[in-house]
């Protein structure tokens, strides 16, 4: 589902960054495990580098979900920090916390790796009525900045590549 960046440029005004504690990590309602079918949907996307070349597809488990969202707020926050200094807005926008997003998980073969990649965005509440299904189908978003990312995270050596936000507001 494609939606507008003037939804996205709402939404994230309507955000601001919350201090410590259980904003700092993901919650565990808002992350799912996207089956295969949806592979070419979360492959295509608009406004950030799309994962592949895709060898094929696998079905990561909890247990490695669980240990790539220990793993990510620091990756988010770096990425953050950096993308807020590089665009100059860090005074005038605040992005939520790692609570906020919600989160497809994908597993690709890529380069002869299994990769997780995780398709992650910020829905508001209002919003969120309007999905079709996040659980199952892919949500592409174009545009909206760090309202919305993707990464690659390589379950075999625990790290991250790939890191990139949505084009620019």
């Amino acid at each position: 589902m494609k939606r507008a960046a003037a939804v996205l440029i709402v939404a994230m005004l309507s955000f601001s960054r919350a201090g410590a504690g259980g904003d700092d990590v993901f919650s565990p309602d808002k992350g799912t495990i996207l089956p295969a079918s949806e592979s070419k949907a979360v492959a295509h996307q608009c406004s950030r580098r799309s994962p592949g070349p895709i060898e094929g597809t696998w079905q990561p488990t909890a247990a490695q979900i669980k240990d790539l969202e220990a793993r990510l707020p620091d990756v988010l926050h770096r990425n953050l920090k950096n993308y807020q200094s590089s665009t100059h807005i860090g005074s005038r926008y605040h992005y939520s916390p790692p609570s906020r997003y919600y989160r497809q998980y994908i597993g690709f073969r890529i380069g002869g790796r299994k990769l997780i990649y995780v398709n992650a965005l910020m829905i508001s509440d209002e919003e969120l009525p309007y999905l079709n299904d996040w659980r199952t189908k892919a949500e592409i978003v174009c545009d909206g900045g760090a309202m919305a990312f993707g990464v690659e995270y390589d379950p075999a050596t625990k790290t991250f590549q790939n890191f990139a936000f949505n084009g620019a507001l």
